[in-house]
């Protein structure tokens, strides 16, 4: 329900991992129309695998990923290739892409083999999943080293990912799902 509420409403959402396969699921079941969609994880025998495991295990790897430039990811990156760190065994299916492209699914980022790392909703304020965990070594960080934030910066950038102009915004981490104004954030020193 909260990420329905999130792509619906214009609230602005952030899944990693685990974040980003529910999205993915929620998307394909309430935006595309596969209604039986699926995680092999809970769901191993279910015939619509809309996130199965992955080929090989990403856990624990350090890969590139490559960001399509003109997507949100793309803007806050700005760099066409960045280096992520993956804790996850499970992944978008990749025999339902095209339906969930079709349905207005953005594919942000892939990795060097095409597969799918980010994925994000075209005219929506901010929906962003990505299948690494950004949080370790990707966009704030990345953002606090280009601009040599100041404490004052850093609560701008803050701000923007937790969206203050709409009071509020849900970030999805696996089984958690935190409101953005309570997050007792902390600034990099």
């Amino acid at each position: 329900a909260a990420i329905t509420h999130a792509r619906t409403a214009g609230v602005p959402l952030l899944g990693t991992c685990g974040g980003f396969q529910h999205l993915v699921i929620e998307f394909a079941r309430n935006a595309a129309g596969i209604a039986g969609a699926q995680h092999e994880e809970s769901h191993p025998d279910a015939p619509e695998l809309m996130v199965s495991l992955l080929a090989c295990s990403l856990v624990g790897e350090v890969m590139a990923v490559e960001v399509r430039p003109g997507t949100r990811a793309g803007d806050a990156y700005a760099e066409a290739s960045v280096t992520e760190r993956y804790y996850c065994r499970f992944g978008l299916n990749p025999a339902y892409l095209d339906d969930l492209v079709a349905a207005g699914l953005v594919v942000s980022g892939t990795d060097q083999d095409g597969e799918v790392r980010i994925v994000e909703l075209a005219g929506h304020p901010f929906f962003l999943g990505t299948l690494f965990v950004l949080l370790f070594t990707g966009l704030a960080i990345y953002r606090a080293r280009r601009y040599r934030l100041s404490r004052t910066n850093w609560r701008g950038i803050r701000g923007a990912l937790t969206g203050s102009a709409l009071g509020y915004s849900l970030i999805y981490f696996g089984s958690f799902l935190l409101k953005g104004l309570t997050l007792g954030w902390s600034t990099p020193a």
